[in-house]
C-alpha cells in the first residue's frame, strides 16, 4: 500500500475510498464529561475553599464599611456643628468676663470684657447678700472638756484673794 492508499477500516481510509476531496482534522472541543467520584471530591473541596474565601471577604468588607461609616459619621458631626454656627451667626467660645456684685442694688451682673456688653443680670440670693457685710470669720472655739464647777470656784476665789492658795 502506498502513502496515497489508506486502509478502509479507518475513517480516513473510508473517506478516501468514497471521495478524494474529504479532509479530516483533529481538534479539541469543550464537551461534557461525566465526573468520577474522585473528580467530584476535588470539585467539592474547591467549592468549600471558594465559599470560605467569600465569607472572609464579606467579613473584611463589613469591617471596612464599618470603619468608613465611623469616619463618615465623624465628618457629618463636624458638618452639623459648622452648619449650626453658620445658621446662628455665632459660635461659643471662652470669653473673659467680670461678675459685678452690687450690694446696694442687690444685683449680680455678668459683663463681657471684650465688648463691655452686659450678658446677664439677676437678683442676689440671700446667701450672696450676706457676703457683702465683710464680717470677720468667727474664731473656732478650742475643744474643751465639760466645765468643772469646783475648778471654776477655785479660780474665782484665787482671783479674789491672790494670796490664798488652794
Amino acid at each position: 500500500m502506498s502513502k496515497k492508499d489508506k486502509p478502509k477500516d479507518t475513517l480516513e481510509g473510508l473517506a478516501a475510498s468514497f471521495c478524494q476531496e474529504i479532509e479530516v482534522v483533529k481538534i479539541l472541543k469543550m464537551l461534557p464529561v461525566p465526573l468520577t467520584p474522585a473528580g467530584q471530591w476535588e470539585i467539592t473541596q474547591a467549592l468549600a475553599r471558594a465559599l470560605k474565601k467569600i465569607d472572609q471577604l464579606n467579613d473584611a468588607l463589613k469591617s471596612i464599611r464599618s470603619d468608613y461609616k465611623s469616619q463618615i459619621d465623624k465628618q457629618q458631626e463636624i458638618v452639623n456643628d459648622l452648619t449650626a454656627k453658620i445658621n446662628s451667626g455665632h459660635e461659643d467660645r471662652m470669653v473673659e468676663c467680670e461678675l459685678i456684685k452690687n450690694y446696694s442694688a442687690n444685683t449680680i451682673t455678668l459683663m463681657r470684657l471684650d465688648t463691655g456688653e452686659d450678658v446677664s443680670a439677676r437678683t442676689m440670693t440671700a446667701e450672696e447678700r450676706q457676703k457683702g457685710l465683710d464680717l470677720p470669720p468667727e474664731p473656732e472655739a478650742p475643744a474643751t472638756e465639760a466645765p468643772n464647777p469646783k475648778a471654776r470656784d477655785q479660780h474665782f476665789l484665787s482671783e479674789l484673794n491672790p494670796e490664798r492658795k488652794t
